[in-house]
């Protein structure tokens, strides 16, 4: 499952920092409660990225890949 969806580990640990700067800004605790925000902002980010760029390399009709046929163009959806 994880070979084919690894972003899906970054949603997790976004997850995860998401709801504990969440419990910590509500504590009372609002200096970490922001580094856990940034962190999560930035794994949420990292898992975004990762997805758009799979969709991007799609092989075209003859089985190649953008990389493989120097098409690095994006093409309307």
């Amino acid at each position: 499952m994880l070979k084919k969806n690894p972003e899906l580990l970054y949603y997790l640990a976004a997850l995860c920092f998401l709801l504990a700067a969440v419990f910590n800004l509500f504590g009372g605790q609002l200096s970490s409660g922001t580094v856990m925000l940034a962190v999560g902002a930035a794994f949420l980010a990292v898992g975004l990225g990762g997805r758009k760029k799979k969709r991007q390399d799609k092989p075209d009709e003859n089985g190649r890949s953008d990389a493989e046929t120097g098409n690095n163009r994006r093409k309307p959806e």
